[in-house]
């Protein structure tokens, strides 16, 4: 996992910093002005799911005694944190279902984003939110 990481960060970082193939928002991108776009991205972005990638996917989290991190995920984040701006999306279908609160998933989720703030994972911020059920 590791290597993927720093293979993945590498390329990204070479695509940012003006390497042979910078990408749309790079610093040296011609095309956001020709759009009317401004160029104000301070960092880029890693937008991570919540269940499954972040910590263990164990059903509708109601209370945040039953997050459990993955080994590994701090220390991950912490890389990542270190060239790029960390949000946490996730879905959950729970609330739209009646298993869990709206006030539950707040403190679970709030729980997470906590514990990673603890552990030196900064700027790590719950972007997103959705409560539907799946079709």
């Amino acid at each position: 996992m590791s290597f993927f990481l720093k293979k993945r960060e590498n390329r990204f970082i070479k695509r940012l910093s003006g390497g042979t193939s910078p990408g749309l928002g790079s610093s040296g991108d011609k095309r956001l002005g020709s759009m009317g776009i401004q160029n104000n991205i301070k960092r880029p972005a890693v937008f991570l799911d919540r269940d499954g990638t972040i910590i263990e996917d164990r059903g509708h989290l109601s209370r945040p005694s039953q997050v459990t991190f993955f080994a590994g995920t701090v220390s991950a984040l912490r890389r990542l944190n270190e060239h790029f701006e960390l949000f946490i999306v996730t879905n959950q279908s729970g609330v739209a279902k009646g298993f869990l609160t709206i006030q539950d998933f707040g403190c679970v989720n709030g729980h997470v984003v906590s514990c990673l703030a603890e552990c030196g994972s900064q700027n790590t911020a719950s972007a997103a939110r959705a409560a539907f059920m799946p079709l």
